[in-house]
């Protein structure tokens, strides 16, 4: 019993962590009115190995639009490998999300996140929630930890010491 506890290799459970902001635009369209807002857009999360071709997790996130409010959201995330490491690639977010200004929503949500070497991620997401309130909006910005933590793109002109991907 001793030798196989002496002999076990150092194990790694290395997870995906995802830290987005970005600034962009949204309709918001109600019962009878749509009006157009500058906007931050907020995001964290975490997911399963940053090794895998196809990751899963959860993520939280704010859609602050100003001179509006901000709405709260959480949803599932998958998103492919190149994508977590800092690369190409894409990620899905479905869930569901609550508007406590104005009229007041809540509902389902979905985002397509388009991902570039460097962290650098275009969101689009939908909104559509009760009172009749539907959300579209862009966002760029970046996403530090695909950029720091997990890139494993561009490594011969910016260095990662300390990949979380391998």
């Amino acid at each position: 019993m001793a030798c196989l506890v002496l002999s076990a290799k150092p194990a790694r459970a290395d997870v995906s962590s995802w830290l987005f902001v970005g600034g962009g635009a949204g309709s918001l369209d109600g019962p009878g009115n749509a009006e157009t807002y500058g906007g931050l857009r907020f995001q964290l999360g975490m997911g399963s190995s940053p090794n895998a071709p196809i990751v899963v997790g959860g993520t939280a996130h704010t859609l602050s639009f100003f001179g509006a409010g901000t709405d709260v959201g959480l949803s599932a995330r998958i998103a492919t490998g190149g994508f977590v490491r800092g690369g190409w690639g894409l990620a899905l977010d479905a869930g569901g999300y609550q508007r406590w200004w104005g009229i007041g929503s809540s509902g389902a949500l979905g985002s397509l996140s388009l991902g570039a070497p460097w962290g650098i991620q275009a969101v689009f997401d939908v909104e559509m929630g009760t009172n009749d309130a539907r959300t579209y909006a862009a966002f760029v910005g970046v996403d530090f930890l695909r950029l720091t933590v997990y890139r494993t793109t561009g490594t011969s002109w910016f260095p990662n010491p300390l990949p979380g991907a391998q």
